[in-house]
């Protein structure tokens, strides 16, 4: 959201998200940040600090997830490495496992038709 302009139109946009992300709780707006680089200079450590939930999808380093769940929080195993759907949600204590799995688009028209009947895992 502030990747480009000025220093001083990055860090207005910056306070900005900060004080929504402050705010928005008392009043029942979620604030969801989005990034492909979690680095200080992308979302404000002030900012991050703010966030309760936090949700890591696959990352490239150790590093990575660690600006996204903080260190010490997670297995590394869990996050790095070629894991196809897997996931760590954390909402401030310690962090879950979750996996994901692809559901092709005909299959998700199958699911709702009448007399669907679902795979058994194997």
């Amino acid at each position: 959201m502030a990747a480009g302009g000025s220093k001083k139109e990055r860090d207005l946009a910056n306070d900005l998200l900060r004080r929504f992300v402050s705010l928005g709780r008392a009043v029942g707006c979620t604030a969801v940040l989005c990034t492909q680089r979690p680095t200080s200079d992308v979302i404000d450590v002030g900012t991050r600090a703010l966030l309760n939930d936090r949700f890591a999808l696959r990352c490239g380093d150790r590093h990575q997830a660690e600006a996204i769940l903080s260190a010490g929080t997670f297995e590394s195993k869990d996050l790095i490495g070629t894991v196809v759907g897997r996931a760590l949600w954390s909402d401030g204590g310690p962090t879950r496992a979750l996996q994901f799995f692809s559901v092709s688009d005909q299959r998700a028209k199958d699911a709702t038709s009448p007399g669907f009947k679902p795979i058994e895992a194997t």
